[in-house]
């Protein structure tokens, strides 16, 4: 992901410029920029900004600048979104005795990583066993 904040966003804005010559004041116009013009979501900006960032934090600690030009701008405010949970009946369509076929295509690998991603009451969880009413044991051969 940094690569491609790094190819997308960062050198093409600031590539035709030297390390030394970049100022806190390009960064915030461009993280407006960002916000305001390509209408990126804050949690992208703060991204792009947190790679540059952490760019420039190298080149401080190599000696080839003497100050981050990124630091001082501070980052948006994100706002997450809601996550929903799915109730019994949705879970029963997903992962019921037809689903593998009818959802998933036969697709066993898909089908195995959302049933553990829905097994997790939250992402800071450690995963849990699903309720056994949608457990499903298909066999491959």
């Amino acid at each position: 992901m940094r690569r491609s904040y790094l190819i997308n966003h960062l050198v093409t804005e600031f590539g035709k410029y030297r390390i030394t010559q970049l100022k806190p004041r390009q960064f915030r116009d461009f993280k407006m920029r960002l916000y305001n013009e390509r209408k990126l979501s804050p949690a992208t900006i703060n991204r792009i900004l947190g790679t540059a960032r952490l760019m420039f934090n190298y080149a401080v600690e190599m000696g080839d600048l003497e100050s981050n030009p990124v630091a001082p701008v501070k980052e948006l405010k994100e706002t997450p979104r809601e996550r929903g949970i799915l109730e019994m009946d949705e879970l029963r369509e997903l992962f019921g005795p037809d689903s593998l076929e009818k959802v998933w295509h036969g697709d066993l690998r898909h089908y195995g990583a959302n049933l553990l991603a829905a097994s997790r009451s939250n992402n800071d969880q450690p995963l849990k066993a699903p309720p056994t009413n949608i457990i499903v044991v298909y066999s491959i051969t």
